[in-house]
C-alpha cells in the first residue's frame, strides 16, 4: 500500500469515527429529528469510509458520501456531524473530477438531494434547506473556482490589438 493510500483510509476511519461518535452526544435540536440508531451509525461510517475512495475514483467517493447523507437525513436522523463527510464528499469531486461537465452537474445534484433530504429532521422548514443549498453552492462554486469551470471549455486566443 503506497503511502497516500494509508493516509487515505486513515483520514477516512477518523471522519467515520468522529461521525459516529459525536452522532451519539449531538444534541437533538432539529424538531422532526430522531435519536440515531444502528442504521444511521452504519449511514455514517459509510459516508465516512467512502472519502478513502477520493484519490482512486472521486466521483463514487461523491456519491457514496451524498447518498448515505441523503440516507441519513431522508430516514430523520438528527444532528450535524452527517453535513460533514457530505461536504468532505463535495470537495474530494471538485478537487478529484477536471471536467466541469462532470462535477457540475454531479454537484447541483448532491446539493439538492442534502438540501430536500434536510426537509425530514427540519420539520420542512424551509430556512435550513435553502442555507443547506446556498452553502452547498457557495462550497462548490470557491473550491472549484473559475479554472475549474473553464477546464471543460475552449479557451479563449488573446485579442490582437
Amino acid at each position: 500500500m503506497r503511502a497516500g493510500s494509508v493516509v487515505d483510509v486513515a483520514t477516512a476511519v477518523i471522519v467515520a469515527a468522529f461521525m459516529a461518535l459525536m452522532s451519539l452526544f449531538a444534541r437533538v435540536t432539529q424538531p422532526e429529528a430522531r435519536s440515531v440508531t444502528a442504521l444511521g451509525l452504519a449511514l455514517l461510517v459509510v459516508c465516512g469510509l467512502a472519502l478513502a475512495l477520493r484519490r482512486v475514483s472521486p466521483l463514487l467517493a461523491f456519491t457514496l458520501t451524498v447518498g448515505a447523507a441523503v440516507a441519513y437525513l431522508g430516514l430523520r436522523f438528527a444532528g450535524w456531524p452527517v453535513y460533514l463527510g457530505a461536504f468532505a464528499g463535495l470537495l474530494a469531486l471538485v478537487s478529484g473530477v477536471t471536467e466541469a461537465r462532470v462535477w457540475v452537474p454531479s454537484a447541483v445534484i448532491g446539493g439538492v438531494g442534502m438540501a430536500v433530504a434536510t426537509g425530514p429532521p427540519e420539520g420542512w422548514r424551509p430556512a435550513p434547506m435553502i442555507t443547506i443549498a446556498v452553502i452547498w453552492t457557495a462550497v462548490a462554486v470557491l473550491a472549484g473556482g473559475p479554472r475549474r469551470f473553464a477546464a471543460g471549455s475552449p479557451r479563449r486566443r488573446p485579442s490582437a490589438g
